[in-house]
């Protein structure tokens, strides 16, 4: 029998299977997955492990400028904050059923007033010491006995004793170092993957450095001893190094040049100074990844100018032996870029590359380089979908909603990030929404949905992101002529 256009059909949508449900709550958006905690004890109860299962405690106010005013909202916006984190923190402590669902603890901490938010890192450990798998904490004030409750938790992989480059450390003096020296004599075994502050590394127990996936090494003061990781970590594939010394730096290089066949499973190497390094020997990395076959991650921003072309080669050289890296990151230092440096780039840069940051430091560009020429050089890369630019020199924002490579999906430029879409109908691409500068400031892996891409720009700090300014100011005009909204 026919059924007639205007009968609708009716189903009892509770009829369908619980695992059913729990993949369409999985697929929602954060602001919709808190609206289904009010839902239904059903919906409760499957969006509530995918709402709290990562726990983000924010002390104080961000600023993006060091020097902004702090004005009563501000203060006010501080004091509802430490209600909120002393609330979940409690909450977690006596709820161990709760407490089983939170898998991370991170700490965004900065400049605060009122009354002091602190972790207590031993009831932490009665709740959830089975379960908790993510640990940052050294930007937030702990109690002295706090230390050697690390050891309790059982099934802990990532721990973070450095926190972001922009947290903001407030445990008076002498600074972090002494509280983190203290973590890091506790560290338990289970740990994978270990951030540490300063010289801290280096009072770390070999029993912990031997099981590491990954190392982070944040504004080491003195890198004399990195024989020691190489020595301690035969099984590490990721080592990340930040410092602001050129004499840290070149102590690095050394220690490389010591031992080159050092970490043989090495996948992911992220080398930053911050300040310029004269007289860098690109073949002492050359030497160093030679045997490197599983390298997928490289990111060096030595600072070091390269006066001549074979010596900018010899740089662009490590790259080229490495065919299989998917994420890279480079500093682009010469006194003059001209097409011959653009040549070489895209004759090195691996083809297979799927996210690329560029750091400009050149002092200026031949006038035969073209903006078309970038494009071009871009394309080239198929799978590119992730590109971040440093620097004013080149400002293709506009040019690449005409003409992009075919995968790219996010533009970044200094601290401006936004997604790249295309209207369904005609295809034309447009920018999507900016992200807001918080997001940017502590940005993490659910921000970027690709752990590549936020390691690419890990370790870059909001200084040098907010450097290149005129390029910052054209991507935004861009944006504000689009009438897009801030995200």
């Amino acid at each position: 029998m026919a059924m007639s256009t205007n009968q609708k059909l009716a189903y009892d949508f509770s009829l369908l299977p619980t695992e059913l449900w729990g993949g369409i709550v999985k697929s929602l958006e954060s602001a919709d997955l808190r609206s289904c905690l009010s839902v239904s004890g059903l919906f409760r109860d499957l969006a509530r492990p995918l709402v709290f299962h990562r726990i983000i405690i924010r002390v104080g106010v961000w600023k993006v400028e060091e020097d902004e005013h702090i004005f009563y909202n501000d203060v006010q916006l501080t004091e509802r904050r430490a209600v909120r984190n002393k609330e979940m923190l409690q909450y977690i402590a006596r709820d161990t059923e709760f407490a089983r669902i939170v898998k991370a603890v991170h700490v965004r901490a900065h400049c605060e007033w009122g009354e002091e938010t602190q972790l207590d890192i031993d009831a932490l450990t009665k709740t959830c010491g089975t379960t908790l798998n993510e640990l940052t904490i050294v930007s937030m004030p702990s109690d002295d006995g706090g230390p050697r409750y690390l050891a309790q938790f059982k099934n802990l992989q990532a721990l973070s004793l450095a926190g972001n480059l922009c947290d903001f450390f407030h445990y008076g003096e002498p600074g972090p170092e002494l509280f983190v020296k203290s973590c890091v004599q506790h560290v338990p075994t289970t740990v994978l993957y270990l951030r540490v502050f300063g010289d801290v590394v280096w009072d770390t127990p070999p029993r912990v450095l031997s099981g590491l996936y990954e190392l982070s090494l944040q504004n080491a003061e003195s890198l004399g001893k990195l024989e020691v990781v190489f020595r301690n970590c035969s099984q590490l594939r990721t080592l990340n190094i930040l410092t602001w010394s050129p004499t840290s730096a070149a102590q690095a290089l050394s220690a490389l040049q010591a031992a080159p066949d050092a970490l043989p499973y090495l996948a992911s190497f992220k080398f930053i100074c911050s300040h310029e390094i004269a007289d860098v020997n690109p073949d002492v990395l050359l030497a160093f990844f030679k045997n490197k076959p599983g390298m997928r991650r490289l990111d060096l921003r030595l600072n070091s100018p390269f006066e001549g072309l074979d010596i900018y080669t010899r740089f662009l050289d490590i790259f080229a032996g490495l065919p299989e890296l998917a994420a890279v990151g480079l500093m682009v230092n010469v006194p003059t870029f001209t097409r011959e440096h653009l040549r070489l780039l895209d004759e090195r840069l691996p083809l297979g590359l799927s996210a690329l940051l560029l750091s400009w430091e050149s002092h200026s560009a031949d006038d035969t380089v073209q903006k078309e020429d970038w494009i071009a050089m871009l394309k080239r890369r198929l799978s590119l979908a992730y590109l971040h630019v440093l620097g004013d020199e080149f400002d293709l924002c506009e040019l690449l909603l005409k003409d992009h490579p075919p995968a790219l999906e996010l533009v970044g430029y200094g601290s401006c990030l936004s997604s790249l879409e295309h209207d369904p109908a005609t295809g034309d691409a447009a920018y999507g929404p900016m992200w807001d500068d918080e997001t940017v400031g502590f940005r993490a892996v659910e921000d970027f949905g690709c752990e590549d891409w936020e390691w690419l720009l890990r370790s870059h700090d909001w200084a040098s992101l907010r450097t290149c300014r005129a390029a910052i100011a054209s991507f935004a005009l861009l944006h504000r002529l689009m009438d897009v909204g801030v995200r």
